[in-house]
C-alpha cells in the first residue's frame, strides 16, 4: 500500500492540514464573505446618502436636484427618493412604485405630530433616530414593499432640524446574486488550491523521501558487501547530515574491513614466509644429518664440514626465531626497553669495529665519521646496537666488492641524525615503500644465498619507533642506497 511508505505517509500528513485548512477558511467564508458584502453595500448606501443629503441642504433646483439624484441611483443601481415632512416625495429615481410609497409615507398629521401606519416602511423608532438627526439602516423583508430590501434613510437638516430625510434602497436579491458569484469564484479558488496542494505536497514528500531511499539502498549494499556506494548529499539539514553518517560509516567499515584483510593476508604471509624460512635451514640439517648417519662422509675433514655446516643452520634458525620474537614483542609493545643515557659515537665505534672483518674480507671499504661533541641519546643500548648492526649488515650484503659504505651522524638542535650510505645497486621507486614489511627482498639473488631472514628492517622501523624516532630510506637504482636514522636527544629535564 503507498500509505505504508515514507512518501504516501507525509503526502497524507500534507494533504490532510491542507484540506482542514481549506475547510475552516470555506466555513468562515460562509459566515464572514455575506457580512463583509452587505455592510460595504451599507456604507455605501450611506455614503452617497449623505453627499446627496449635503447636497440638498445647499437648496439646489428642482432639476439639479433630479439629475443628481439620477446620477445616484444610476451608481448604486438603486432606488433614490426625497420625502419632505409632510411625507410628500420630492424627487425620486429608481423601479419602486411611488404611488405606494406615496401612501406610506405620511410620517406627520395636519397637527405636525408624527402618526403611525401599519404600512409604514420605517417604524417609530426608526422614525425618531431620523427626527434626531440619526442614519437608519436595515436590510431584510420589509412589509411595505413586500420584499426583501437594503435600505438606508438619510436625514437632511436645516437649522438643527431634519427638514427631509432621503431614503436609498436596493434589492437584496442581487446582492445575493453577486455573493453567490463570489462564493462559487472562493469554490474554484479553493478546488484549485486543494489541487495545486495536492501535487505539491505529492513532490515535497518524494523530494524528502528520495534520500532516504537512497541511503536505504546504500545500507543494503553495505550489508551485501558493497562498500563504494554512497549517497549524495545535496543539504545541510538533518537528512543531510544523515547521509554524510552514512558515508562516513560506510568508508570506516571499508576501511577497518581493508585494514582486516591487510593483517589476515599479512598473517598468512608471515606464515608462508617463516615456514619457507625454517623449511631451508632445516632440509640441510636433515640432509647432513642422514649423510653423516649413512657413512657419506668417508673422512675426518668432510665429517668436520658437515658438522660445521649443521651448526650454521642452527644457528640461522635461532637467529630467525629470535627476530619474529623480537618483532612479535615490539608491535605488540610487550618489549621492554632499558633505557638510559648512551653515547652515540662509541656506540657506531662498536658496531663499526665488529664489522671490520666481514667488510675487509669482501673487500669493502666502510668508513665512519662524526662530530666532535655529541650529545647523548636516551635509549636501549642492546636495542640500538641491533639497529645498527641490522644496517651495516644489510649495506655489507648489498655492496659488491670494491664498493664503500660510509656511516655519518650529525647534530641538529634536539636532534641526532645517523646515516649509513652504501654504493650497491639501489632500489627502484616501487619497491621503496615494501622494504619496511616483512621478509620483503628486493632481490633474493643478492642476500648472500639466503642469509638475511627478512625481518631485519622491520624490526629496526619497530625499535626506532619506539624511542620515539623515525627512519627513512632513499634510494636509486645504480647510485646506492641511504639509511637515516633519527632519534631525539636526551635532556635532563625531559620526562621519559
Amino acid at each position: 500500500m503507498i500509505f505504508r511508505s515514507i512518501v504516501g505517509k507525509l503526502w497524507l500528513a500534507i494533504l490532510v492540514f491542507v484540506v482542514v485548512i481549506l475547510a475552516v477558511m470555506s466555513i468562515v467564508q460562509n459566515f464572514v464573505l455575506k457580512d463583509i458584502y452587505l455592510n460595504q453595500q451599507s456604507e455605501q448606501l450611506i455614503e452617497e446618502g449623505r453627499k446627496l443629503a449635503a447636497y440638498i441642504e445647499g437648496q439646489p433646483s428642482q432639476e439639479q436636484l433630479a439629475d443628481r439624484i439620477k446620477t445616484v441611483s444610476e451608481v448604486l443601481n438603486a432606488s433614490v427618493m426625497v420625502v419632505d415632512r409632510s411625507g410628500i416625495v420630492i424627487q425620486g429615481r429608481g423601479g419602486m412604485h411611488w404611488g405606494m410609497m406615496r401612501r406610506h409615507f405620511q410620517m406627520f398629521n395636519e397637527r405636525g405630530q408624527m402618526q403611525q401606519q401599519f404600512s409604514l416602511p420605517i417604524d417609530r423608532e426608526d422614525l425618531k433616530l431620523l427626527l434626531d438627526g440619526q442614519t437608519v439602516v436595515h436590510r431584510g423583508y420589509n412589509q411595505a414593499f413586500e420584499m426583501e430590501l437594503l435600505w438606508a434613510a438619510i436625514p437632511v437638516r436645516d437649522k438643527d432640524a431634519t427638514q427631509s430625510v432621503v431614503f436609498i434602497h436596493t434589492l437584496l436579491q442581487p446582492i445575493a446574486e453577486r455573493i453567490n458569484v463570489l462564493y462559487t469564484a472562493s469554490f474554484y479558488i479553493l478546488g484549485g488550491v486543494l489541487l495545486l496542494a495536492v501535487i505539491l505536497s505529492l513532490f515535497l514528500s518524494r523530494s524528502l523521501s528520495r534520500p532516504l531511499l537512497q541511503m536505504n539502498q546504500t545500507a543494503q549494499a553495505i550489508t551485501r558487501g558493497d562498500y563504494s556506494r554512497s549517497v549524495p548529499v545535496r543539504s545541510k539539514d538533518e537528512i543531510g547530515l544523515l547521509a554524510a553518517s552514512l558515508n562516513s560509516l560506510s568508508q570506516e567499515i571499508q576501511e577497518k574491513i581493508t585494514a582486516i584483510e591487510r593483517l589476515d593476508q599479512t598473517r598468512r604471509d608471515f606464515v608462508a614466509n617463516v615456514s619457507h624460512e625454517l623449511r631451508t635451514p632445516l632440509t640441510i640439517i636433515q640432509g647432513y644429518t642422514e649423510a653423516l648417519l649413512d657413512g657419506f662422509a668417508e673422512t675426518e675433514e668432510e665429517r668436520q664440514q658437515y658438522l660445521n655446516n649443521v651448526l650454521e643452520e642452527s644457528q640461522r634458525l635461532q637467529r630467525l626465531v629470535n627476530d619474529v620474537l623480537d618483532l612479535r614483542s615490539l608491535e605488540s609493545g610487550k618489549m621492554v626497553l632499558y633505557k638510559q643515557k648512551v653515547d652515540l659515537t662509541k656506540l657506531l665505534a662498536k658496531v663499526a669495529g665488529i664489522f671490520k672483518p666481514f667488510y675487509a674480507q669482501k673487500q669493502v671499504f666502510l668508513s665512519l665519521s662524526a662530530e666532535e661533541v655529541w650529545e647523548a641519546v636516551y635509549a636501549d643500548p642492546d636495542r640500538l646496537e641491533q639497529v645498527f648492526v641490522n644496517l651495516i649488515d644489510n649495506a655489507l650484503r648489498h655492496t659488491p666488492a670494491g664498493g664503500e659504505v660510509k656511516i655519518s651522524s650529525a647534530l641538529e638542535t634536539d636532534k641526532v641524525f645517523v646515516t649509513v650510505k652504501d654504493s650497491g645497486p639501489g632500489i627502484s621507486s616501487k619497491d621503496l615503500p615494501l622494504i619496511w614489511e616483512r621478509f620483503y627482498k628486493v632481490d633474493k639473488a643478492r642476500s648472500r644465498g639466503g642469509e638475511g631472514s627478512g625481518l631485519g628492517l622491520a624490526i629496526t622501523k619497530a625499535i626506532i619507533d619506539a624511542h620515539g624516532g623515525w627512519v627513512e630510506v632513499t634510494s636509486e637504482p645504480g647510485r646506492g642506497t641511504v639509511m637515516t636514522v633519527c632519534l631525539p636527544v636526551f635532556r635532563e629535564n625531559a620526562v621519559h
